[in-house]
């Protein structure tokens, strides 16, 4: 082939080379992929740590949207209270001024009666109960719902009995553990939940007291997913409930405030917000009233006149329960903390206890000599005591004398449970020194009185009325040592059982059915984590047979019978059945208090009416 000829061949194929080989990556490019995947910058972890839970409770419950009050509600009642407690609020936690406070938040299963309503249990957040024929089986039915505050959801079954658990827990500090505790000391075999809104309660022996217990102050509803995301040490300050109030402020030793919550299931309140202050001194409260700083407080009954014509309304509740000079010491002598030389305490063992038992318990007189001496003493206290001048010079006329200590629960709202034996004990000092001089006290006892005084929202003339005890123990040759004291340092010390040479004032309230109110002012020795009265194998025989007698009829004879026991061994010594004296606001309506004991009574501010 010449030259010439191949030049040209070469020439074409170069071309049809050039002209094939795009096509050809084109080709390639369609429908091979990549040998390799697109660079890509490589992943940065997050600059904060892996969430992990933590460790300490959050600071503030979850978020949720506030609770409006209802549309154009105004207006705010200021309450005044002596002591705000110890600022905790749970079941077994915290004292009775607790409680109280606690009850403006929560609801319990079953309430005490308002004003109006038929002096009877009234249905809260239990629709209803049962207790079985043998009294061991009792069934709670819950409404269903009833909402915790801050969306923490529906209150159900498992929220009361972790309620229930809760008061009962080893270190509580309700006298009422025992009455809900599994096992070891408790009077529950065992709880049920049956479904979301019924449980079963199963108790080892008949509990008479079952609903007047699940009434009281101390138990209250509390959300258990509430407790168990938060912690107790942080729910029982920042405390959730189901009740017609929510706590939005809290300044420690100042005050709280709460706030309506909007169309409650029982009664939305008539004012937008709650506030209660801890104001302790007595002319501070009324200087508040009195300027319009507050709109409701507890006074003293002889200031009520001043009151009155300052414009304030005042409103007395007769009957608002007794008071009584408890002596300390009265415990077991099995009992660490019995001091064998207190003059007042009885010496008993289990065969004196089953010789009362068959002797009547109307007619026991103490049988051992030193018995006789320590029944004695307890005389002498009790007729030292002008009671007489008591009621009117500090009390104004706001109460009447009782036959037996605590007499006001024996006898609330014509309860038939009084004898007509039973009579007032008489102002004799003579016949107390007679009978300190038999008892072998001539020159009074070895030791000081300590009489224990503190400031006390349920019964604010409590130092008064002290103060003039102690001077009339002083006029028949004793010595009293006063000690002032906040309420919750005195208890652990009754709770104890270490409380010899103490006496001191108490106030109860009363209740809307009458032999409830006849048992629970006393202490059983097996059972009660808190004891500020008499503890006796005497009393033990009498208490179960009170609360384990099915029968109504027999139930208030075996209650009159504990009465006759205290008449007749001077078990504390009775001062007066009172009237409780309140002044409210001008702006504050009618406003119906409830048949219960004033520690927990602060269950009722949302029936509060506003006057425009």
């Amino acid at each position: 082939m010449n030259r010439k000829l191949i030049g040209i061949i070469s020439s074409f194929c170069l071309i049809l080379v050039l002209a094939v080989v795009p096509l050809i990556s084109a080709c390639a490019e369609e429908v091979t992929p990549p040998v390799t995947p697109p660079v890509t910058p490589p992943v940065t972890p997050p600059v904060t740590p892996p969430v992990t839970p933590p460790v300490t409770p959050p600071v503030t419950p979850p978020v949720t949207p506030p609770v409006t009050p209802p549309s154009g509600l105004t207006g705010e009642l200021v309450v005044l209270l002596p002591t705000l407690g110890s600022e905790i609020w749970g079941p077994g936690v915290g004292g009775g001024v607790d409680d109280s406070i606690a009850k403006i938040v929560n609801e319990g299963l079953i309430a005490f009666p308002i004003e109006g309503q038929e002096a009877e249990w009234q249905p809260e957040l239990a629709e209803s109960w049962t207790m079985s024929a043998d009294g061991l089986t009792w069934d709670f039915y819950l409404r269903q719902g009833i909402q915790w505050q801050e969306g923490w959801g529906e209150f159900t079954a498992a929220d009361a009995v972790f309620s229930m658990e809760m008061i009962s827990a080893p270190g509580s500090t309700s006298g009422q553990a025992s009455s809900f505790r599994v096992g070891s000391g408790g009077n529950v075999v065992s709880y049920e939940i049956v479904d979301p809104y019924h449980f079963r309660m199963y108790l080892v022996e008949p509990n008479m007291e079952a609903e007047r217990i699940q009434a009281s102050g101390e138990l209250q509803m509390v959300s258990k997913t509430y407790y168990d995301t938060v912690g107790q040490a942080f729910a029982i300050q920042n405390p959730i409930g189901t009740g017609a109030w929510r706590l939005i402020e809290h300044k420690p030793a100042e005050f709280m405030k709460y706030e309506a919550v909007e169309n409650h299931w029982r009664q939305t309140p008539e004012f937008k917000y709650l506030i209660v202050k801890g104001i302790p001194e007595l002319s501070t409260q009324l200087a508040m009233m009195k300027t319009g700083a507050a709109d409701f407080v507890e006074i003293p009954a002889e200031r009520r006149a001043e009151l009155e014509a300052a414009g304030l309304h005042v409103k007395s509740r007769p009957g608002g329960g007794s008071v009584t000079v408890l002596f300390g010491g009265m415990v077991l002598p099995t009992r660490a903390g019995f001091d064998p030389t207190l003059p007042w305490a009885d010496h008993q063992d289990e065969a004196e206890a089953v010789a009362d038992h068959a002797a009547g318990w109307g007619k026991v007189t103490g049988g051992s000599e030193w018995n006789q001496r320590s029944l004695k003493v307890r005389m002498a206290l009790t007729y030292a005591i002008n009671v007489d001048a008591i009621i009117d010079k500090i009390l104004a006329g706001e109460g009447v004398k009782g036959p037996l200590a605590a007499a006001g629960n024996w006898a609330p709202f014509g309860s038939p449970l009084n004898r007509p034996e039973w009579k007032p004990m008489p102002y004799d000092p003579a016949l107390a020194r007679q009978l300190l001089e038999e008892a072998g006290y001539t020159d009074g006892f070895a030791q000081p009185i300590r009489f224990l005084i503190y400031e006390s929202e349920l019964f604010p003339l409590s130092p008064e009325v002290a103060e003039a005890v102690a001077r009339d123990w002083e006029a028949i040759g004793l010595t009293v040592k006063r000690e002032m004291v906040d309420y919750v340092v005195q208890r652990p010390w009754y709770a104890a059982r270490e409380s010899a040479w103490m006496v001191k004032l108490n106030h109860y309230g009363p209740f809307p059915e009458p032999w409830s109110g006849g048992v629970h002012y006393t202490t059983h020795s097996g059972n009660a984590a808190y004891n500020d009265g008499f503890e006796s194998l005497d009393i033990d025989i009498l208490l179960d047979n009170a609360a384990t007698t099915l029968d109504f009829d027999e139930r208030m004879e075996a209650i009159r019978v504990l009465g006759d026991y205290y008449y007749a061994r001077y078990i504390g010594s009775p001062i007066a059945i009172t009237s409780r004296v309140f002044a409210l606001s001008p702006k504050v309506g009618d406003t119906p208090f409830t048949q219960q004991p004033f520690d927990y009574q602060w269950g009722f501010f949302e029936y509060a009416t506003q006057v425009d």
